[in-house]
């Protein structure tokens, strides 16, 4: 036997994804894989880190796809809500360059919010969360 034969695998990939409030998204794809399917990847940053209430503060998702930047994302938006409110508010990204999209938002109390990125791209969504700590106005 050849040492350099190719491993492929002719299947069914499903991959489920929480989204808000208990809903699932399922996305399937029969076909041939070769290695692990591609992912989409999504990282909030807020800039600056230290978040402080009545400041302007700039939220970014950094999207990449098998480690390269993501330029051309059909939909980036942020969700955001302050811990135990039910009101959630959305606001758009616009694409920075480089997998980089961002918004500007005031967060006017202090406490903690959370914010998910809502990111659609070759085909794929992604929504991941973080938790962020709103400090008192200096």
């Amino acid at each position: 036997m050849s040492g350099n034969k190719r491993r492929s695998a002719f299947g069914l990939m499903i991959t489920i994804t929480p989204l808000c409030h208990e809903r699932l998204f399922f996305r399937f794809r029969i076909g041939r894989f070769r290695g692990e399917p591609a992912a989409l990847r999504v990282q909030i940053a807020a800039v600056p880190e230290t978040i402080r209430a009545g400041e302007p503060v700039r939220i970014e998702a950094k999207l990449t796809l098998n480690g390269k930047p993501v330029d051309d994302a059909k939909q980036v938006e942020f969700e955001l809500w302050k811990e135990g409110r039910l009101l959630h508010d959305k606001i758009k990204a616009t694409r920075q360059g480089e997998g980089i999209y961002g918004a500007e938002n005031v967060f006017d109390e202090e406490g903690t919010y959370y914010v998910i990125a809502h990111a659609r791209a070759k085909g794929m969504h992604s929504m991941p969360k973080k938790k962020l700590t709103v400090g008192g106005r200096q």
